[in-house]
């Protein structure tokens, strides 16, 4: 199917629910984010440390984090954003972090923490959703590692504080709602308490991060975990560009090719990236 709209990935995502057991979430995620075989964009296979990953384009490194809860997703599933980002001058590097059920917290830190102590030289994280949990907790356990910090729509919190607007915008959140990402929650992180700053990272040490980049949008179950962090940023001097994008939902930046303003929030992201290297290289 040719996506040409945001019309057309809505379709998508209504015709394949990612919903049943995690190998049936994992075969409809791999349809909704289905992307040009690796060789078509470039990507080559690499082992960091002992995690499998792929990497796309070249320039400053960006150690990007996959969403998909932590129960699915993989590099392949994140081509499109890694080519995207690949095509505005970044070297995109995508590890094939463990996956709950089948290895529960903290394989998927564990593997992250590997992928980046293997990377040489400067380096920045980022990450979609589950995804940008694990690039906020590796630039929290690693201070001063990473000249910057990407976040889409990463999850935050899971204290209840944000629960209100998370049920509330369950309805109009096309990707995502309340209860599915709950059960995911479950399925990777068991019974850990959701003040553990492991499961609500806004709760870990928020002081020492790299300049911050973090979108959301205000119709999404997770726009609150994010304008959580970035007040918890702002309070402790960091530097954070947080924007809510009007229209969207959960993990639009996927479909660069069909969403303009996926696009839009790639090119800030690079822009970002670039900007920060050249900052750090110089100072």
């Amino acid at each position: 199917m040719t996506l040409k709209t945001i019309d057309d990935v809505r379709a998508l995502i209504a015709a394949n629910p990612v919903s049943g057991t995690p190998a049936e979430m994992r075969a409809a995620f791999a349809r909704l984010a289905a992307a040009p075989a690796a060789e078509n964009v470039g990507a080559t296979p690499l082992v960091l440390g002992s995690i499998d990953a792929l990497s796309v384009g070249e320039g400053p490194t960006l150690l990007w984090l996959h969403g998909g809860g932590l129960v699915f997703g993989g590099p392949e599933t994140h081509l499109a954003l890694a080519a995207h980002l690949a095509g505005r001058g970044l070297r995109v590097v995508l590890p094939a972090y463990r996956l709950a059920p089948d290895h529960v917290w903290p394989a998927q830190i564990e593997d992250t923490m590997a992928a980046l102590d293997a990377l040489s030289g400067p380096v920045a994280i980022g990450g979609d959703s589950a995804g940008g949990l694990l690039a906020l907790e590796a630039a929290q356990r690693r201070p001063g590692r990473a000249f910057a910090l990407a976040l889409l729509s990463p999850n935050t919190d899971r204290t209840g504080a944000t629960a209100e607007v998370r049920a509330a915008q369950s309805e109009h959140d096309a990707m995502n709602d309340d209860e599915q990402d709950a059960a995911l929650a479950r399925l990777a992180f068991e019974d850990r308490d959701g003040w553990d700053p492991e499961v609500s990272p806004r709760l870990g040490p928020l002081d020492h991060l790299p300049p911050t980049f973090l979108a959301a949008c205000p119709d999404e179950v997770l726009s609150e975990d994010a304008r959580l962090l970035a007040d918890g940023i702002h309070e402790v001097g960091g530097g954070c560009d947080f924007t809510l994008w009007d229209g969207m939902f959960h993990m639009w930046p996927l479909w660069p090719n069909a969403i303009p303003e996926g696009a839009e929030a790639l090119d800030r992201i690079a822009a970002f990236v670039q900007a920060e290297a050249a900052r750090s290289s110089a100072g």
